[in-house]
């Protein structure tokens, strides 16, 4: 029974020390996860900052434009309200001054002649104005492709428009193919 009691032992220890070994392996493996994961999660956080001051700023720029172009806007049409108001002004002091003398005659007597009362028509003004293009979208990743390794550092959108990676064209396959989105 003594060797049998030996044989066990030893099992023991070997299946002891082989677990103690795997274990040991594991919690490497498992160790070496985390710093990869950590790693990949601190390039990722250092690439989406690099991106967000990029961004940022092209995003001031962009709506700086579109403002500036409202502004623009605005700035055009003052001109022309105040040229049709001046003519709607000077027109209604005409047809009062027009009126006086007839004002005299059915006063005195006179023959009164209405025809000079008549309706003016107002130039109308110069609206072409109205007809601006929006300013040249700035995107910041605009020259940016697929990195080798396949990791996509560029937005989709690949004209002026912001919307166009939603409604228009995009890098995953054309209008409307959004099953590149998600991974």
């Amino acid at each position: 029974m003594s060797g049998v009691a030996t044989a066990i032992a030893g099992a023991a220890i070997i299946g002891a020390v082989s677990s103690s070994k795997a274990s040991s392996k594991a919690s490497k493996a498992t160790a070496a996860g985390v710093a990869s994961a950590e790693a990949a999660t601190t390039r990722a956080t250092n690439k989406a900052r690099d991106d967000l001051f990029k961004l940022f700023p092209a995003a001031q720029e962009n709506a700086a434009a579109g403002f500036q172009s409202a502004l623009d806007v605005f700035g055009q049409s003052l001109p022309a309200q105040s040229q049709v108001f001046q003519q709607g002004n000077v027109a209604a002091q005409q047809q009062l001054l027009s009126g006086l003398p007839q004002f005299q005659n059915a006063i005195l007597g006179g023959n009164v002649d209405l025809s000079q009362l008549q309706p003016t028509q107002l130039q109308q003004p110069d609206l072409s104005f109205f007809q601006q293009q929006l300013p040249q979208f700035n995107d910041p990743f605009a020259q940016q492709a697929q990195q080798p390794g396949g990791e996509f550092v560029g937005p989709l959108v690949t004209t002026r428009d912001p919307l166009s990676g939603i409604f228009g064209q995009n890098k995953l396959g054309g209008p409307g193919n959004f099953s590149g989105l998600v991974r």
